[in-house]
């Protein structure tokens, strides 16, 4: 049976405890973890004070992690960038003052697709204006401090150049970095090939935030093992993908220099999941997600909602908007179009948890929970991955835990017919719209 964990406080529990109860090895891909990062569980703080002293204590009871994280992109976020490397770094440097080094596997990876060089003019450019004020912070710290935060930095370092006068720094003015193409942004955790945590722990120092996460025991952990032990390998053509019955992903690798664009799409599991269930949904389709930008998924719900007037449709965006604002606009007016008023956008007002996952329900009937917006990226280039939910029992817990956390009820009880569902929740956001503690108002439409 699936465990439902909505909650930064009721994840990091979660997180905390595969650690803790785990006896021969973890292996996990999260997108951030922050060694000072402060326990929550009681059974973690008997041990330490941070996950720094909980990843050592795990080593010293000679379980085996392997732990990896993607490198974030030096120019466009140097302070993730950094904040990875030096997680590397502490704990490698914790293991092997325990003489526990061979016990703990944790590495920075970098996905291998690159775009090509006529994307350098634009992109560089980009680049160099997102990086600047990281460039003048560094260049205004103490010498000492400067050189420690460019040690986490191995990405930026080989552009930067120091001018002759005062060691200012300055980047290199004719250099040009390896533009990645994708990256790897799958978030998940298997303790002794039994347990499976779909998500991350949450870094934030509050911890009050709203992510959606999955525990299960069973055969997708095993599917989940072998997602983690084989990713970096197929994203480097080393491994083939083939395939899993539980696991849902996303995967490509470095395009042939024939092939149009930089990637080799090698599974899109996670989009075609969407598109085939949406086909089939009759009542209603309710989505989580970051970011909605994908045409081809928009086309494909805009196609059910004319074609079905009994089809509703609820989609929760968050209030900071996406990376590419028009396209997620247009999305959201086909899809206003399509469906009228059997579509309610609603916007998340609480923070969210960086662990937390991405939800859409088909009828209550299946459940989609994976690491993947809805964007071209996740759907088709990024390393991802999830779960396909589709036992009753499991779905229904998913979604009435998920739809009554912004109901803030016990369960959410849904009326009968997807559009008087909507016509709830739509109504329901207008009359706690401007009112204390409301966590979720209709999202302003284009």
């Amino acid at each position: 049976m699936v465990r439902v964990i909505l909650t930064s406080d009721e994840a990091n529990e979660a997180f905390e405890r595969a650690f803790l109860q785990a006896r021969q090895e973890v292996w996990a891909a999260f997108n951030q973890l922050d060694p000072d990062l402060e326990l929550v569980s009681q059974a973690g703080l008997q041990i330490g004070r941070t996950w720094k002293a909980l990843v050592t204590a795990t080593l010293q009871r000679g379980v085996q992690l392997r732990l990896f994280l993607p490198d974030a992109d030096p120019f466009l976020a140097p302070a993730a960038h950094r904040a990875n490397h030096a997680c590397v770094r502490l704990l490698r440097a914790a293991a092997t003052a325990q003489g526990l080094a061979n016990l703990l596997d944790i590495r920075v990876l970098k996905h291998p697709a690159r775009h090509g060089p006529l994307t350098y003019g634009t992109e560089w450019r980009r680049r160099r204006a997102a990086v600047a004020p990281e460039i003048v912070r560094l260049a205004a710290a103490e010498p000492e401090a400067r050189q420690r935060a460019l040690d986490d930095m191995p990405g930026l370092i080989p552009f930067l150049a120091a001018a002759a006068r005062g060691g200012r720094l300055a980047l290199r003015k004719f250099a040009h970095p390896a533009l990645a193409a994708a990256c790897h942004h799958h978030q998940l955790l298997v303790a002794d090939r039994r347990l499976l945590l779909i998500g991350g722990p949450d870094t934030s120092t509050d911890r009050v935030g709203y992510g959606l996460r999955l525990a299960r025991e069973g055969p997708s952990a095993a599917d989940a093992q072998a997602h983690l032990e084989h990713f970096a390998g197929i994203a480097a053509g080393q491994d083939e993908p083939g395939s899993q019955r539980h696991l849902l992903r996303t995967l490509s690798r470095r395009a042939s220099r024939l092939r149009r664009g930089p990637t080799k799409s090698l599974r899109q599991d996670i989009a075609t999941a969407h598109a085939a269930l949406a086909r089939r949904a009759e009542d209603l389709i309710y989505i989580e997600t970051r970011a909605f930008t994908d045409p081809r998924l928009a086309a494909e719900l805009a196609e059910m909602g004319r074609a079905r007037p009994d089809l509703g449709l609820i989609l929760m965006l968050p209030e900071t908007p996406p990376p590419d604002p028009g396209a997620q606009e247009q999305v959201l007016a086909r899809l206003a179009r399509a469906f009228g008023p059997r579509f309610f956008a609603g916007q998340m007002l609480v923070p969210l948890s960086q662990g937390g996952q991405r939800l859409t329900l088909f009828d209550r009937r299946a459940a989609l929970v994976t690491s993947a917006d809805l964007t071209p990226e996740a759907l088709y280039r990024d390393t991802e991955a999830g779960l396909y939910v589709r036992t009753p029992r499991e779905v229904s817990e998913i979604g009435s835990r998920a739809m009554a956390y912004w109901f803030m009820a016990q369960r959410a009880a849904a009326p009968e017919g997807g559009p008087a569902t909507v016509a709830l929740w739509r109504a329901r956001a207008q009359r706690d719209d401007g009112g204390p503690g409301r966590r979720m108002r209709p999202y302003p439409l284009p």
